[in-house]
């Protein structure tokens, strides 16, 4: 099995696994909520809910990095 940058895994039969892009996507949706919640007006109660959202998208984010380094290729 080899690890690489362009996938994720070339296991010995040849066969390839593809790099889980589920980071990326955390990243982007948490980028996207925080310009969102950075146009609400301080005190509102969009700029709340706006908040929540944006706590939920770093979670996603932290789970993302946290499923991406402990485990392997098999999931």
């Amino acid at each position: 099995m080899d690890l690489g940058l362009t996938r994720f895994a070339v296991l010995a039969d040849g066969s390839h696994i593809a790099s889980p892009k589920y980071l990326r996507r955390a990243e982007k949706k948490l980028k996207r909520r925080q310009r969102e919640l950075s146009r609400k007006r301080k005190g509102s109660k969009n700029r709340d809910k706006a908040r929540i959202k944006v706590a939920r998208a770093h979670a996603a984010v932290a789970d993302a990095r946290r499923t991406s380094t402990t485990s392997g290729p098999t999931g």
